[in-house]
């Protein structure tokens, strides 16, 4: 059988972004696989032997994305498949579509890995939209999986403290969240290896509905006013402050 993983090629979040003509700088940007891709990849590699399969990984991106992909095969994913666009699209719905095409054309994928989210447009909306098109069951928002006599058993975050546990089978398609495991590193062998993996790429035509209009940096954030004196004091001093200076009163 064949795990597929869909992954995206984003800006490090640990680099501050830089605004140039209604664009991000990405001049002065380092590109790297999505966070949440690098669990989904992870459980797959994790699963591989256990169930005889192979790996292959897709990302719709520019032609910088290829390193992302030679960093997934470098980690021990078998096949790699570039949709090449001339530029990033934010529209989802575009990206899933594409996907389903391409994974439909893999043989015998039995189950998806999907990072439940991409961590520069934050839309979390990939991973439902290719369940549904590719008619997958599916599963988000997994920190916690456990595999045992062709029984996935699933925790996922609910928000508020609330975790749900649930078992499916295959087909499965499943969205990885912080918590699901340890990303490893990819090894010397494996780069070298990685160079002689299949990687194949596909020029498409990028058609989306959402338009990219402009990007700016939020505002900066307001130093904090420090109201000094008695607990009566700060009580009036706020209330006059929320009428006659913030006026929300």
């Amino acid at each position: 059988m064949n795990i597929v993983v869909p992954i995206k090629q984003v800006p490090d979040t640990g680099l501050n972004l830089q605004i140039k003509e209604s664009q991000v700088d990405e001049s002065r940007l380092k590109w790297v696989i999505s966070p949440y891709d690098e669990f989904a990849l992870e459980a797959a590699l994790k699963l591989k032997s256990d169930l005889q399969a192979q790996i292959a990984v897709i990302t719709l991106g520019p032609e910088r994305a290829k390193e992302a992909l030679l960093t997934a095969l470098a980690l021990g994913a078998d096949t790699a498949y570039h949709l090449l666009t001339d530029k990033r699209t934010q529209d989802s719905y575009y990206i899933a579509e594409n996907l389903k095409t391409k994974i439909k054309e893999i043989p015998n994928v039995s189950l998806i890995f999907c990072g439940k989210l991409s961590t520069d447009a934050n839309n979390f909306a990939v991973p439902q939209m290719l369940a549904q098109l590719l008619n997958f069951p599916f599963v988000s928002n997994v920190n916690k999986l456990q595999y045992k006599d062709k029984t996935f058993t699933l925790n996922r975050d609910c928000g508020s403290g609330i975790e749900e546990i649930l078992q499916a089978q295959l087909p499965l398609l499943i969205s990885a969240d912080k918590g699901l495991n340890t990303p490893r590193y990819p090894s010397l062998p494996g780069i070298m290896k990685a160079k002689k993996k299949p990687l194949h790429t596909e020029k498409i035509e990028l058609k989306e509905n959402i338009k990219f209009k402009k990007a700016s940096l939020p505002p900066e954030k307001k130093a904090p006013h420090i109201i000094e004196g008695s607990s009566e004091e700060k009580v009036t001093k706020l209330i006059k402050i929320l009428k006659e200076k913030e006026k929300v009163l």
